[in-house]
């Protein structure tokens, strides 16, 4: 579990804890709200099988091009980000408010 051995077995046992928590969110990023989804493209990335490894473009615009793709992407999963914890804001604050019923069953 963990290479650091100053680590006590409390501090090991909440940091795998923590773990879970983060898979947590990423599996409703990615299920929930399509966090990952994007399909963000460039022209100067040239077609592959799949497989292979992508040759990056070599002149000045395509390398433009590539960088722009990237912050793209970076934006869009950062917005869903953002949109998530939004949600769970306001999940938390309804279910306080007795607006949604804790055993309430999602069909």
């Amino acid at each position: 579990m963990s290479t650091d051995l100053s680590l006590t077995p409390e501090e090991l046992i909440t940091l795998y804890t923590l773990r879970f928590k983060s898979e947590g969110m990423f599996g409703e990023l990615k299920h929930e709200l399509g966090g990952f989804r994007y399909h963000f493209w460039t022209s100067a990335l040239k077609k592959r099988k799949r497989g292979e490894a992508a040759i990056p473009p070599e002149d000045e615009a395509g390398i433009r091009l590539v960088a722009q793709a990237k912050k793209a992407i970076n934006g869009y999963v950062c917005l869903q980000c953002i949109a998530q914890a939004i949600l769970t804001v306001l999940a938390l604050t309804h279910i306080q408010k007795g607006f949604i019923k804790r055993d309430a069953q999602v069909t």
